[in-house]
């Protein structure tokens, strides 16, 4: 796997999925926090008190051990419920991230 020529477009895509969601959500006026570093590509995307009420990207412990790429995670509980009802809304009607989700 490790010499598998797809590896390298697999994860370009993934991160250009990454990077085009927290675009998205910038655009829409929120505080964006990124997160690049040896364990994950992903972002917080952060309320108007600065408190992080999503996370969302590739955390690699999680894919290696359950095989899941992407993983997103409701951080402040106020927002909880508001929130994954939107993001259900736009996850299944974004078509520009779900064609890019598709990777390998």
């Amino acid at each position: 796997m490790m010499f598998d020529s797809q590896v390298p477009s697999t994860l370009l895509k993934l991160y250009q999925a990454v990077d085009h969601t927290s675009t998205e959500f910038g655009k829409k006026g929120y505080t964006i926090s990124m997160a690049k570093n040896g364990g994950e590509y992903s972002f917080y995307l952060c309320n108007e008190h600065k408190e992080s009420i999503l996370y969302f990207g590739i955390w690699y412990a999680q894919w290696q051990k359950y095989g899941t790429r992407f993983g997103f995670r409701l951080t402040y509980p106020y927002w909880a419920t508001r929130q994954l009802n939107w993001l259900s809304r736009h996850v299944s009607n974004s078509r520009g991230t779900r064609n890019m989700i598709k990777a390998g």
